[in-house]
Formats: structure tokens, sequence, C-alpha cells
């Protein structure tokens, strides 16, 4: 049952968050769906699943914790050692989707569709801009996010069960998706 709400996860509600903001800018393009499907079935349903597990599971030794003192605010002692507490894994899990993942999430949608009827395997296309583009609406979008994303993910590593992450955060990626598709074509065009 796990691997099928993964499943459901990765292949239907990433592209959905994505899916909406197009249908509310009214591009509503097929390529992209599948591209965000794609993305969130192959690469995202393994990847985000292995860094809540990192983060539920990293333990911090007590030299490190009296060399750095700020590690004190984001760890808590139990009978396995130091974890990360509610403010380490919120942490952990927002700047996991930092400005560089938002990016490439935007990189791969761009570049997938490019590819129309009258494309030539990308000839022409200035892969740069497109770099630099997404590196910005990356950067914004991360930034004007953070609340969203801080709540999000507090409710995401304190409130669910470990295996059920992937769905929470999924969720929450849905809304972003959505801002990320509007935040794209807004400051694309600056």
């Amino acid at each position: 049952m796990e691997r099928l709400i993964q499943h459901f996860a990765g292949w239907v509600l990433y592209p959905l968050g994505d899916l909406f903001g197009q249908i509310i800018m009214d591009d509503v393009n097929p390529v992209r769906y599948i591209a965000v499907m794609i993305a969130g079935g192959i690469i995202y349903r393994f990847e985000i699943p292995r860094w809540f597990h990192l983060l539920d599971s990293f333990r911090l030794s007590s030299d490190t914790e009296n060399r750095y003192p700020f590690f004190k605010k984001l760890v808590h002692e139990d009978d396995t050692g130091l974890r990360f507490n509610w403010l380490g894994k919120t942490l952990g899990a927002a700047l996991y989707f930092n400005p560089l993942w938002i990016a490439r999430h935007l990189f791969l949608i761009k570049v997938a569709t490019l590819v129309g009827p009258d494309m030539h395997w990308y000839a022409g296309v200035d892969f740069v801009a497109i770099i630099i583009a997404s590196l910005k609406s990356g950067t914004v979008s991360f930034f004007t996010n953070l609340p969203i994303a801080l709540t999000g993910n507090y409710l995401i590593q304190e409130r669910m069960n470990l295996r059920y992450r992937f769905v929470g955060s999924a969720a929450l990626t849905t809304v972003l998706n959505a801002k990320y598709a509007i935040e794209f074509v807004i400051f694309s065009k600056m």
C-alpha cells in the first residue's frame, strides 16, 4: 500500500499542481503536464522520501554539537542520541526545496515545452537564457514560498508518519507548483 501511495504522489499529485497553475494562466500544455508527471514519478518519488528519511534518522555527535553551538537549537536528545527536533527537520525540509531545486524543476518544464512540431531538436534554443530565467524565478519563488513552505513542512515533519511524508510533501508541492507555474510566466517577462 505504501508503494502505491508513493506512486500516486509522484505520478499524480505533483503534476496536478502544475496543471492548476496552467489552468489559472489559461495556457494548458499536455507536453508540460507529461514532463512534470515524469519528473514527479521518476525523480521526485525517489529523492524526496530519501531526504525525509535522512532528516528523520540523522544523528549528531555531542562533539559536533559542542563545537557548533547553533546546533543546540536544531536537535534534541533521546535514547538514540542527538536527533533533529521539529525546527531542524522543518528547516531541513524547507531548505531541500531550495532555489536550485525550484530552478531545476522550472528548467525541466521549459525545456520539455520547447519541443513542438516545428522544432528541430532544440536548434537555436538559448539554454543560457532559460537557465538564467529559471534561476531567477527559482530564487524569487523560494523566498516568497518560505512562509508557506515552513508552515507546511512543519506539519509534514511533525504531524505525519515518515511513510506518508512524501504524500504530504506532494500535496504541499501541488499548491507550490501552481505558484511556480504562475511565477515562471511572470518573471520570464521581466
